[in-house]
């Protein structure tokens, strides 16, 4: 489905919540696959494909808290596994039952322990994933972020006062604060009042707000229209 980007201008500057989103939002991807920097050492790279079942099973959700426990949900799944399988082998010359029942199953033990390290290998991953997803939600402040901008939507009353949030230089970065102040010109489409002082706030610390004046001539060509157009919405 192909849209004019003027169709939905609000979603592409929420701050989405859940692991999908917020990966594509925060950390570096690209062909199907996301880089972790970490320090010290190279970036790693890791696979987000339709073969791995818990990337299609939680990708659509929230990444905190139900990933984040998730993670390790399924890691200690896998431990367990992998334990089994160990103290099946080491408790062979034990077992006097049946040596060909223990055998058989230490065989179905052992076959199914690639899966189990696989399935471990890509957990580990997504542990590494969602820390440094929570790095940077605590470095940004991404859940007062989506907080607040959730509140502009629903038009309710901030507790301080949107310059404030701006000037504040622990808030956030860039991007979010531009973000910010989009989303509060497009829900407020009428505020006239300081906005150049708003704009101004975010260019004395050398943001590029080339897309604020968009959206205010964007939103005052669809005014002028709509005054000429009586019969529309």
């Amino acid at each position: 489905l192909l849209l004019d980007r003027n169709f939905d201008l609000m979603t592409p500057l929420s701050h989405s919540w859940t692991y999908q989103a917020l990966i594509n939002d925060v950390l570096e991807t690209g062909l199907n696959q996301v880089a972790i920097k970490v320090e010290g050492k190279k970036k790693q790279f890791y696979d987000l494909v339709s073969k791995d079942d818990f990337w299609m099973k939680y990708r659509f959700s929230p990444a905190l808290p139900d990933v984040a426990e998730a993670v390790g949900t399924e890691l200690a799944e896998c431990q367990k596994q992998e334990d089994e399988v160990k103290n099946r082998k080491s408790g062979m010359n034990e077992d006097s039952i049946d040596l060909g029942e223990s055998t058989a199953k230490l065989t179905s033990a052992v076959e199914n322990l690639p899966q189990i390290l696989e399935k471990k290998r890509k957990i580990d991953s997504h542990t590494n994933i969602a820390t440094s997803l929570l790095d940077e939600i605590k470095n940004r402040n991404l859940d007062e972020f989506y907080r607040i901008k959730d509140k502009i939507v629903k038009q309710g009353k901030l507790e301080k006062n949107i310059k404030d949030y701006l000037k504040d230089a622990e808030f956030g970065n860039d991007n979010d604060k531009l973000r910010l102040l989009l989303t509060y010109l497009l829900v407020y489409q009428n505020v006239t009042e300081n906005v150049e002082e708003l704009v101004e706030i975010l260019e004395q610390t050398e943001i590029d707000t080339n897309s604020i004046r968009y959206v205010r001539k964007m939103k005052g060509i669809s005014t002028t229209n709509k005054e000429n157009n009586p019969s529309s919405g």
